[in-house]
C-alpha cells in the first residue's frame, strides 16, 4: 500500500474487455481491464469534499504475449512518469498489477479473479506526486 496525502479510498473497478469489444484487440486482450482509475475524495482548503483520480488507459503497442503470459501498460492520461503494467496469466487467467513511478516498483497487487484483482489494485490508492484530476 502507498503512503498519500488524500483522503477515503473510493473503489472504481473497471470492465473487463470481452473477446467480441473489437474484432482485432478483443481476443487478443480479453480479461484486461478497459482502464484503471484510482480515486479518492478529500476535503479541500474551503472545507469542501472534493473527488480526485488518476485515470490508466491501455497503451495497445506495449501489448506482449509469451507461451506463459499477457502484458500491457497503461499510462496517466493526464501525463507524468507514473504507469501500471498488467500481467495475466495465460493458464489460471489470475491477473497480476505493478505501480511503477519510471522505473522504480512503487506497488504491487494481484487477486483471484478480475474483480478482486482489480479491487486490490484500486487499493494502491494515488501517489502524492501522481498527476490527478480534482472534481469539485
Amino acid at each position: 500500500m502507498s503512503e498519500n496525502d488524500f483522503g477515503d479510498f473510493i473503489a472504481c473497478v473497471p470492465h473487463e474487455i470481452e473477446a467480441d469489444w473489437h474484432e482485432k484487440w478483443g481476443p487478443l486482450l480479453a480479461g484486461f481491464p478497459l482502464n484503471i482509475v484510482f480515486a479518492q475524495t478529500a476535503e479541500s482548503d474551503q472545507n469542501e469534499i472534493i473527488g480526485i483520480t488518476a485515470c490508466y488507459e491501455p497503451d495497445l503497442a506495449t501489448f506482449r504475449e509469451t507461451e506463459k503470459t499477457r502484458k500491457m501498460t497503461y499510462f496517466n492520461r493526464d501525463g507524468g512518469t507514473y504507469c501500471v503494467r498488467v500481467v495475466v496469466d495465460r493458464a489460471s487467467g489470475r491477473l497480476e498489477t505493478f505501480k511503477y513511478k519510471g522505473e522504480k516498483l512503487v506497488a504491487r497487487a494481484t487477486g483471484r479473479d478480475f474483480e478482486s484483482a482489480m479491487v486490490h489494485t484500486t487499493l494502491i490508492g494515488i501517489e502524492k506526486d501522481e498527476p490527478v484530476k480534482v472534481i469539485r
